[in-house]
Formats: structure tokens, sequence, C-alpha cells
């Protein structure tokens, strides 16, 4: 639903705010967040320290902790919102801070506003909202953070950029800052591994005892392809802290990558005991196989899981691990050319999907998740050759988006177009469909490059596949796409 990394700081300061209320106030920025409650404010103030460091689970903690304690914090559940675990989860905690509006500061009331175009899925408005928060607080650095993920979500990485490094520009000390530009530079573009690894060196100067500095850290290190020591560096982070899921999974990571797939498994395994649900860890626990070229044993282990029930205590999380895993079942299906397969899987994911676009309850979730299912229709109806009516879903999946406010919409529309054009050797226009998909999706740079090669223009084929090849990070596509783009080298 979101991708972003939020941060917001406070350093603790007395100050009157108003009738029954009081704040903490950051000194040097004047942020305020209003709260009868000092322990509220403590408590959400440690919780933020570790939502800045990505110690997500600990942070959670300490903003459930801080609403218990001031049922009206509205930061409290902006920042639950922010960590949502599920569409009707966000919903949820987006409505409870909408209900303590009245009495928010000025940042609260704008951080909802930018929060609040997450359902509307309207970039235009979230990054309208970021530059009012920036020109209302151009003192805060967590204020540049916001308009830089802004900015990233339209895929304007240079802006980003520089707004991450305005945010460490206004306070040399916040470790959100660093976190930020070190992710800019492992995944944004142009890349700099070695500046990477130089922020997230800082962030380990700032924050020697935080788990989420040697995270980041060993991040780096894989993208440069030194697995041992990224491995060193998240066993680092796993003995800071043995109840973090992400420090387990980053470290199974690192093992899978240097071929120790019995070991990533067993680590995989106790990350999803500690999860909110043991749904990622399955999907990662499936790619080792792919890694083993076993994708019929990979998508088996994503569709049992996906077929049990009643084993999470969250609703609205039992139906988003559903739609994961029968997701990325679906793409091995496509992948692996199993059109029957995929059908079935497709069936299945109809009503989950349905479920999720209702729990985000805006007539844009409604639409965004109907348009994901007539792009897997198509899908089948491309691997079965039934290009007609497969170009018949691409186009109705292309007027049913025309209401949503996102610059970056048609993506899986063009990426439908990409694989029908490339099934009808229309490799030329195939190229130029598969170049307007996310630049960022690996998946979707392999049938670029699949597209070039088989148009004959192999060495811009060959330079993404050496891009591929050299990435080292885990997801879907990936996993499926690693084995035969290294043969292809």
């Amino acid at each position: 639903m979101k991708v972003i990394s939020k941060f917001l700081l406070i350093i603790l300061g007395m100050a009157c705010y108003q009738t029954e209320l009081h704040s903490q106030q950051n000194k040097i920025s004047g942020i305020m967040f209003s709260s009868s409650s000092n322990e509220a404010l403590t408590s959400l103030q440690e919780g933020i320290k570790f939502y800045d460091l990505n110690e997500n689970k600990k942070a959670h903690g300490y903003f459930e902790k801080a609403i218990q304690q001031d049922p009206k914090l509205t930061m409290g559940y902006l920042l639950l919102a922010d960590q949502a675990n599920s569409p009707g989860e966000f919903v949820k905690y987006l409505d409870k801070a909408k209900e303590n509006l009245t009495n928010a500061s000025d940042w609260e009331k704008m951080y909802y506003t930018y929060d609040e175009t997450f359902l509307s899925d309207d970039l235009n408005k979230r990054l309208d909202a970021a530059q009012k928060i920036v020109a209302k607080f151009p003192d805060v650095p967590r204020a540049y953070l916001m308009l830089g993920n802004a900015y990233a979500e339209t895929n304007d990485f240079a802006h980003a950029r520089l707004n991450y490094q305005k945010s460490i520009a206004t306070d040399p000390k916040w470790t959100g800052g660093y976190y930020a530009l070190s992710n800019s530079f492992l995944f944004q573009d142009p890349k700099n591994f070695k500046q990477a690894e130089a922020n997230a060196a800082k962030l380990t100067e700032l924050a020697p005892e935080s788990s989420g500095s040697f995270i980041l850290l060993g991040d780096t290190y894989r993208a440069q392809n030194n697995m041992q020591k990224a491995y060193e560096s998240y066993s680092k982070a796993v003995m800071l802290d043995p109840e973090s899921p992400t420090a387990l999974y980053k470290r199974g990571h690192a093992e899978t990558f240097l071929g120790e797939y019995e070991k990533a498994r067993a680590d995989y395994q106790q990350a999803g005991s500690l999860d909110v649900s043991p749904g990622f860890a399955i999907q990662v626990i499936s790619f080792t196989y792919l890694y083993q070229d076993q994708p019929g044993k990979a998508m088996q282990v994503l569709l049992d899981e996906a077929q049990r029930t009643g084993d999470v205590k969250d609703a609205n999380r039992d139906v988003v691990d559903k739609f994961q895993l029968l997701t990325t079942a679906a793409q091995i299906a496509f992948h692996t050319g199993d059109a029957n397969k995929l059908e079935t899987i497709i069936n299945m994911l109809e009503p989950v999907s349905e479920s999720m676009g209702k729990s985000i309850g805006t007539n844009e979730g409604i639409i965004n998740q109907k348009s994901n299912m007539l792009y897997w229709q198509g899908m089948v109806k491309t691997l079965n050759r039934d290009l007609m009516n497969a170009m018949a879903k691409a186009t109705e999946m292309k007027h049913m988006l025309e209401p949503i406010q996102n610059p970056r919409k048609l993506e899986a529309y063009e990426e439908l177009l990409g694989h029908i054009n490339y099934y009808q050797k229309n490799y030329k226009e195939a190229t130029q469909h598969f170049a307007k998909t996310n630049p960022l999706d690996i998946y979707q740079r392999y049938w670029l490059a699949r597209s070039y090669e088989a148009s004959g223009k192999k060495d811009k084929a060959e330079a993404i596949y050496k891009e591929i090849a050299d990435y080292n990070f885990n997801n879907i596509g990936f996993a499926l796409v690693r084995n035969d783009v290294k043969k292809r080298l």
C-alpha cells in the first residue's frame, strides 16, 4: 500500500500549550506535540528514537504505550499508522488521529494531511503537503526527509537525495537523515555503494548500540558483494537485539547468497516466530528454493501457507499475508509459464484482493485492487497466447485507473503491454513499454533486457544483465531471474 520511511524527532522541553494540555517542544525546530501526559510524550520520544533507526518492533511498543498513557495523543496514532501492517490497520490509526486533530499542533495537523494522501493514492497532493511542511518548518530535518520521500515516490531521485542531504545539514546528529541517504545511494540512481557505506558507518558512530545501524551497514556490504562482512554485521545486529526479526531476516539473506540455504531457512523461521506474522518468513524461505532451481517447491511452500487460516490473530494482517503469498506464487507461475497454475492462483487471489480493496475504505483503494486483478487476468491470457483478449484487459485496466491521481499509476499496465508485445515478437515495442515500468523493479529491468536482446541490441541487454547480477538484494523478482542472468553473462 505504501512504502515510505517517516521519521520524527523530539527533544524534551516543557512549554505551556493550551488549557489542560501540555507539549514537549524541540527547542531548535519549535515542533510541538500536544498531550495531557508527560509520560506519554516520554514514551513517544523513546519510540521515535528506535523508529529513526528502523527498529520498528521496539518503536511500535513505545507508541502503543504512549497512546495508552494519553488516548488523545495525535502523533502517537500517526506514527502507528506509519507502521501499519495492513491497510485496515493504517485506516484505523489514521481515523484515531483525525478524531484528535482539534487540539493538535500545526506539525501534527500537517503530518496528518501528508499521511491522508495515501488513502487516495495521490502523489501530487503528497508532494504538495511535504513542500508546505518544509516551508512551515525549515529548521526541522525530518521535514526535508518527508519531502525527499515524496520526490522518491515520483521517481525524482535527484531531488529526493538533495533533500536527504539537507536533512543532515540541518542536524548532523540526527540518525534519520543518514539512514535515508544511505538507502538512496543503495537503491536510487545514480547509485554509489561507497557513499552508502560511509553514511551507514556514520550511523554506527551515532548509535553504536543500535541493531538498526549495523543492519544498514550490512546492507552496504551486501551491495558491494562482500557477503562475509555483511553476515558479520547482521550477526552483530542479532547480538545487540536477539528479538529483532529484521536482523535475522537480513542475516538469512546473507546466508542465502553465501549458498548456505539451510542456515538461511533456520534464521527465516526464527524471524517469522518473532514477527507480527510468519507471512514474510514464508516468502523468503520460498526464495531459497528458487535460487536452488526448485520453483515447484517454492510455489508449494507459498500455497500451503496461504491456505492456512486462523494462525494470525489480526484478521487484517491475515488478509495481507494471503494476498502477498498468493501474489508471489502467481509471479512464479507466470515466470515458469504455467498458465493453468497461474489461473488457479488468480482465482484464489480475487476474493482476497477484493477484501484488501474494501479495507482501505476509499474508491481509489477499490479501483487499484480491481486494476490489479485485471492485470493478472491479462497475464493469464498472455501465457495462453490469447493476446487479443489480453490487450482488452490492458485497455480496461487503463480506463479504470483514469480517476487515480498518481503519475505512476500505469506502470503495471505498461508491464502487461510489454509482455503482450514480447509474445507477439514485437520486441522494439516491448522495450518501449518495459522502459515505462518501475525503474527500481529488478523483474521489469530483466524483461527490458530480454526485449533489447531479442531486438538485437545486445550491448544494452548486457549492461542491464550486469546491473542485475550485482544486485544482491532479496525479493521475488531477483530470486526468479538471478540464475538465468548469470548464465547470460
